[in-house]
């Protein structure tokens, strides 16, 4: 796994899924065959590995992609920052400003990166006015508590204020 998280699946991919997971209120972990490999862990602070062999992955490069409501689009290459006017800091690589005539999103309205060795997104509230909800590729929806890292992976759609970005697998 490479710095830009892009994972390049051989040929005849099998390989083998150890996500750290904790319970999100309706969350789980499901592999592409559909199988759900997370256990319920009674609180989302309580974290647990879980392992799954034989995992398949289309072959090619895999990269994660934010979508934006409003046609930005960023293939994340590491830590980001998202509002109306967000200032650059120290170890971010993507300052997403959003347009946002109506105003429901703050300056710095929420971070994001890479998390880890692992195909999916941590995003984080940064205090803001009107709040971050989390939407599962099944359409549940959770709001994410300010200061709180969450994990998404592709088919995940994150509502910030009125905006939007969904997370796609370039």
């Amino acid at each position: 796994m490479g710095p830009n998280q892009v994972i390049s699946a051989s040929e005849n991919p099998a390989y083998v899924l150890s996500p750290a997971h904790a319970t999100w209120p309706s969350g789980r972990i499901s592999t592409a065959e559909g199988g759900a490999i997370s256990p319920n862990t009674g609180s989302s602070h309580t974290w647990t590995t879980v392992t799954k062999t034989g995992v398949k992955l289309p072959a090619g490069a895999h990269v994660l992609r934010l979508s934006f409501d409003t046609g930005e689009r960023v293939d994340v290459a590491g830590d980001g920052l998202v509002g109306r006017s967000p200032s650059a800091e120290d170890g971010v690589a993507h300052v997403v400003p959003v347009d946002d005539p109506a105003r429901s999103i703050s300056k710095t309205h929420l971070a994001f990166g890479l998390d880890g060795a692992t195909d999916r997104l941590w995003v984080m509230d940064r205090g803001s006015t009107n709040g971050t909800v989390l939407v599962a590729p099944d359409g549940t929806s959770s709001a994410l508590p300010a200061g709180t890292r969450a994990t998404v992976a592709a088919g995940w759609t994150i509502r910030f204020g009125q905006r939007s970005a969904r997370v796609e697998r370039r």
